[in-house]
């Protein structure tokens, strides 16, 4: 890890510095999101540009910054925001977020993105659990990654999404009386939408849902011992045999419009555990 202290040591000072504390929680909202955050009761916020080491976003309709603060008796830290492998950045940046949420003592992490349906029970604005994962890209941030003893680790993968965590999930979703599905997610690197072969290869595969985020977060979360619970946004239908030419504006416009059902399933999973973060 002393290449990641080396150059995002000095962002985690900062956020220290400056009001986050010890936090049991962590939340990675992905696009059109943003309305969830207002279930916290903010104490700091810094954007992601005045933490030192980090990169600069260039995804316009983000503009990313921490949170820290209260839901309920839960102390928690939000990422409202992220870095994508697309924008051109490495994966040691794509996963920096993850990186300052360890620092600040983040055990449980939700984690949020816009995907692409391949299920055809899908529909655009469904909200859909994360059950597992094909990484498809090639591309892994725990490649030449050591532990303190300067060993390779070799994280288990077989449970990558947390069951405790989405257990709690989906008795909230009940409770709420809001649908949520469940699905695979199949990542790939983007920033190009899939190919008619690609989204049957993908089918063929068994994935429900793909998408270009959340994989390499939730990979070196779980390397750092940090459990995950995974959410999608059907923001798009992606269905090789219907022509609907996928537009960023209205992927946008769809996440915004389910923002305030997964904020509410949020706000009470996170009012459902103790206040030092557990189910």
């Amino acid at each position: 890890m002393n290449g990641f202290e080396a150059q995002f040591g000095a962002a985690a000072r900062c956020l220290l510095n400056n009001g986050f504390g010890e936090t049991p929680v962590g939340i990675i909202l992905g696009t059109g999101m943003s309305e969830a955050a207002d279930i916290i009761d903010v104490r700091e916020r810094i954007s992601f540009i005045d933490l030192p080491g980090l990169p600069a976003s260039s995804v316009a309709f983000q503009s990313p910054s921490f949170i820290s603060g209260m839901v309920g008796r839960t102390p928690v830290v939000c990422a409202d925001g992220r870095f994508h492998f697309y924008e051109g950045h490495t994966m040691r940046e794509v996963v920096s977020i993850v990186y300052l949420m360890h620092r600040l003592g983040v055990k449980r992490l939700f984690v949020n993105s816009a995907v692409g349906g391949i299920n055809k029970s899908y529909v655009q604005g469904d909200l859909v659990m994360v059950s597992d994962h094909i990484n498809l890209s090639t591309l892994n941030p725990l490649i030449g990654l050591r532990g303190a003893d300067g060993r390779m680790l070799f994280p288990n993968m077989i449970d990558a999404y947390d069951a405790d965590m989405s257990s709690l999930f989906k008795k909230v979703s009940a409770a709420n009386a809001i649908t949520v599905k469940e699905g695979v997610l199949a990542y790939l690197p983007g920033p190009a939408f899939e190919t008619r072969s690609e989204l049957r290869m993908l089918a063929a595969l068994k994935a429900d849902l793909v998408g270009w985020s959340m994989v390499p977060e939730v990979l070196f979360a779980r390397a750092l011992g940090i459990a995950v619970c995974g959410i999608c946004c059907v923001s798009d239908v992606s269905d090789p045999d219907v022509v609907i030419e996928a537009d960023i504006d209205d992927i946008v416009k769809v996440c915004k419009k389910a923002a305030p059902d997964y904020a509410a399933l949020l706000n009470d999973s996170i009012r459902t555990m103790s206040p030092a973060g557990k189910p």
